[in-house]
């Protein structure tokens, strides 16, 4: 698990990923951590990586960006 602020993103093996989306095992993950203190729970979809804490720091230098938009809706629609 990574923290970021009030942010708790979690970090698990690949394998691990389908077992973590299920409605069930997702609630009870936010559930724990909110309970915790977090205000947000994320789950990184690329899974747990050794190093990815580093992707930043490894990033050239460029302009800032403007932040994306906060976005409300549905991300998928079937």
């Amino acid at each position: 698990m990574r923290l970021h602020d009030h942010l708790a993103r979690v970090e698990i093996a690949p394998d691990e990923l389908p077992r973590a989306l299920q409605p069930q095992m997702a609630a009870s993950i936010a559930d724990r951590l909110k309970a915790a203190g977090f205000t947000y729970v994320s789950l990184d979809l690329e899974g747990y990586r050794q190093g990815s804490l580093n992707e930043t720091i490894m990033r050239p230098t460029a302009a800032p960006q403007k932040p994306p938009r906060e976005h409300n809706g549905p991300l998928l629609r079937s």
